[in-house]
């Protein structure tokens, strides 16, 4: 299996919407917001690895935000940095603002492991300017069947006080082919020391695999 042969500036990804605002801790909100990014970018990987296809990937990039009353520290412009390793996949995000004097500097670190190419492990951090410092917030580990569909997604928030990971929410998959049929999701009760089911979601699909109902 080839490496891709050139890691370049402008690979176009569907991460144009990815804004937050500047005095917000990292979030549901922004973990979701790069879930494309990397979906879209791994699809590409895997369907492009073995052929002599130049990859061209993103370096950097700034967004704005639009906003037609503007209050102080509000939407200021949000520059993102990529790193990639040698298959062309994303190992290290790293997002900040820039800053206008007198308003709050945010900045965080998103770290990506694989296993024969497919992302097992998701460690979001987050930059603390006093102790100059990054530390850890959140992360996602991923399991995968024979066709490398995720069939099991476990969500953790890190505990500063007893420095580990804890549990916080788990996905499960069932899937007919490379079709997802069902989603399951549960959450952690300390309380009972165990995951409790708390969702489910259905697909169904036509002959010709297109999605016709989700519940």
């Amino acid at each position: 299996m080839k490496s891709l042969q050139c890691i370049l500036l402008t690979f176009t990804l569907g991460f144009s919407s990815f804004l937050f605002s500047q005095n917000q801790t990292l979030n549901e909100m922004y973990i979701n917001s790069i879930d494309s990014l990397i979906e879209q970018q791994l699809t590409f990987q895997n369907k492009n690895r073995g052929s002599e296809t130049l990859v061209f990937l993103k370096d950097s990039m700034i967004s704005y935000r639009f906003d037609d009353v503007i209050e102080d520290c509000e939407y200021q412009p949000i520059k993102s940095f990529y790193s990639y390793n040698e298959f062309g996949e994303l190992t290290v995000l790293i997002v900040k603002n820039t800053p206008e004097d007198g308003c709050e500097a945010s900045k965080s670190k998103t770290l990506f492991t694989y296993n024969n190419h497919n992302l097992t492990n998701r460690i979001y951090q987050l930059y603390d300017f006093t102790l100059d410092e990054w530390y850890n917030s959140s992360k996602r580990t991923y399991q995968y069947n024979t066709g490398d569909n995720v069939i099991e997604e476990i969500r953790y928030q890190w505990n500063s006080e007893t420095s580990t990971w804890e549990n916080y929410r788990k996905y499960t998959f069932l899937y007919s082919g490379n079709l997802e049929i069902e989603q399951k999701r549960f959450d952690w009760d300390s309380g009972i020391n165990d995951w409790f089911w708390d969702m489910l979601k259905t697909n169904s699909y036509n002959s010709n695999n297109d999605l016709l109902e989700y519940n």
